[in-house]
């Protein structure tokens, strides 16, 4: 480029040099008010978190807790407030005039939690503070098609319209929203479920494996842990490890069966389970479960271990009785713990 003169160049230098510095600056303020963004979101989630956790509760012991500033909750509290996911009223007097007390709106939106067994579909409708508002089920033939679970959803969401979020317990395999493997019902594999009820209904849904959720439900008992299960002829089991679910590469981590050489046999299932757990993890419990398993299933399985093994390096053998109560237990847990990351 030419320049009529020295002081023509330096001009447009220091233009260009202006230009830059008046960019730079501009994407300076873009990042710091994209932090800005993300720390208020995460105050918000945490403070949210903590309402939810102590039921009511005022601004002051909000901030008593979670170290934040009282004018950073208030922002919080009224945020939540606007969003009508939160409500307060007025708490009790100490002598001068009573604080607010905030609470989780149960009504800001519902979930359903969700078992798909061999017999039938059953839909548990619950609101967001985790209460039962209704139940409903329909039965399990080969011939559901993905299309007859999306129309009984709907039925409900037209009595619920901020039905929102879901979760299904499969009795199978299921990967990234679609089940790879229920024999039960073939019409249902290898369709993304949860795609197409997101599309129809604009409902989030997880899928998750049974024995997973029904681990999970006991998940505030052990740390490290793997749960086996009996039922109807068929062996599965759950790992956890620092209280989360192990998934492995595909999804299958924990399909025992695999490991097990005469599937018609009950107690060696059971057996080739155990050791299998126990040769890869090396969990300190092992929780059963399954109506068919008996006392003396659990007896031998006791009596090979102490045959076999030192007692410090024996793991505790648990059965549990109430696997139902578990198994929405542990859906109930992974909802509610994928609503504190909203």
């Amino acid at each position: 480029m030419d320049f009529a003169s020295k002081d023509d160049y330096h001009r447009n230098l220091y233009r260009s040099c202006e230009g830059m510095h008046s960019l730079q600056k501009e994407q300076v303020m873009l990042k710091t008010a994209a932090r800005n963004d993300w720390i208020r979101n995460n105050n918000t989630k945490l403070i949210r978190n903590l309402v939810r956790e102590h039921g009511q509760i005022s601004k002051a012991e909000l901030a008593r807790i979670s170290k934040l500033t009282f004018p950073t909750v208030s922002q919080a509290v009224n945020d939540l407030l606007e969003l009508n996911e939160i409500a307060g009223i007025a708490g009790k007097s100490s002598g001068g005039r009573p604080g607010n007390v905030y609470f989780i709106n149960p009504k800001f939106r519902y979930y359903f939690c969700a078992i798909l067994s061999i017999e039938k579909f059953m839909v548990q409708v619950n609101d967001y503070c985790g209460t039962k508002v209704m139940e409903r089920c329909m039965p399990v033939t080969e011939q559901l098609t993905v299309e007859d679970i999306i129309d009984f959803l709907e039925a409900i969401k037209q009595e619920y319209p901020l039905l929102l979020n879901g979760i299904i317990g499969v009795a199978g395999i299921s990967v990234d929203g679609e089940i790879k493997h229920f024999p039960y019902c073939r019409k249902l594999e290898n369709v993304n479920i949860r795609d197409k009820i997101y599309e129809k209904l604009a409902i989030e849904v997880v899928l998750e494996n049974d024995v997973n959720a029904i681990a999970m439900g006991e998940s505030h008992l052990f740390d490290d842990f793997a749960h086996v299960i009996w039922t109807r002829g068929c062996i599965g089991s759950a790992i956890v490890l620092n209280n989360r679910v192990l998934s492995g590469a595909h999804g299958c981590a924990g399909e025992v069966e695999y490991a097990c050489h005469n599937l018609e046999d009950r107690y060696a299932c059971l057996k080739d389970a155990m050791m299998a757990i126990y040769s890869v993890v090396d969990v300190p419990t092992i929780v059963f479960s399954g109506k068919e398993i008996t006392k003396d299933d659990m007896k031998n399985l006791k009596d090979y271990l102490e045959e076999l093994l030192p007692e410090f390096r024996r793991p505790t053998l648990i059965y549990a009785e109430d696997e139902d109560r578990l198994y929405l237990k542990g859906l109930h847990h992974l909802m509610l713990g994928l609503f504190e990351e909203l």
